[in-house]
């Protein structure tokens, strides 16, 4: 089973003549695992995450804390089509160097013999850690995990009875003291309560003058008044806020935009 492209950067020594013209760069981010740091290639055409054997022997020396088998569940090739020898899997905490606060990883690497890079984050490492490439500006993003937001609900209930004419529609809004839910930054999900009265439409949406708020416009599209009693709920919304400060909801990465090394 073939686990690198034919694009792949993860090469055997002695193996890099296609290379040896191209004037490109890649992306790499700082990585650290223990107290080693490294600068981790950004390969979006490695299915698999490996570092070389001679990096995870430094890691070995330096006692970090690693997970290791010998046991490796697929097959590398170069980009030659040799195989590639493989010493085992380690399982590690890895960090984002630039990344803050810092948050531990959770990755698995295949431990290669010969290849020229120390450490290459493949496919699997990218989604699961939901790192971005923007090629455009040049530059590494990862999402934070969704428990990083805090999720609160709140019943949207009207403070006195509503009688809607047939045909009609009315305009339902939150109170001024609770326009702080509708930050920018939050996301907002309304969702109707199931025992609604037959032919009442529901149409939410975040206000943005005079100030933040969420309105519901009630549609009765029947020929009768619809009456609504006083403490009615119409529905929960749903806030998830961010736990992190704005500028860390997202964390930009810096890229060392290097040649390769042939």
């Amino acid at each position: 089973m073939t686990e690198m492209g034919k694009n792949s950067l993860c090469l055997k020594k002695g193996e890099t003549k296609n290379y040896r013209s191209v004037k490109s760069t890649v992306p790499r981010i700082r990585i650290k695992i223990g107290n080693s740091v490294v600068k981790a290639l950004f390969d979006t055409g490695a299915e698999r995450s490996v570092i070389s054997s001679t990096f995870f022997h430094k890691l070995k020396e330096g006692q970090e804390l690693i997970n290791f088998t010998k046991e490796v569940d697929v097959d590398l090739f170069s980009i030659n089509d040799r195989r590639l020898v493989t010493e085992g899997t380690i399982t590690v905490n890895f960090f984002v160097a630039e990344e803050s606060p810092r948050q531990a990883l959770r990755q698995k690497f295949i431990v290669v013999n010969g290849i020229v890079e120390d450490c290459v984050l493949g496919r699997d490492a990218l989604w699961k850690h939901q790192f971005i490439y923007n090629g455009k500006q040049q530059s590494i993003y990862r999402v934070p995990e969704i428990d990083h937001f805090q999720e609160t609900e709140n019943p949207f209930v009207i403070s006195k009875s509503l009688r809607i004419p047939p045909n009609s529609t009315s305009l339902l809004e939150t109170r001024e003291e609770e326009t702080h839910l509708f930050n920018p930054l939050n996301t907002c999900h309304f969702v109707r309560c199931c025992n609604t009265p037959s032919g009442l439409s529901l149409e939410p949406y975040i206000s943005t003058t005079p100030n933040r708020s969420l309105r519901v416009v009630t549609v009765n599209g029947t020929d009768k008044t619809i009456f609504l009693p006083r403490l009615t709920v119409l529905g929960i919304l749903r806030i998830s806020r961010p736990s992190r400060k704005p500028v860390e909801t997202m964390a930009s990465i810096s890229v060392a935009s290097d040649p390769i090394n042939t």
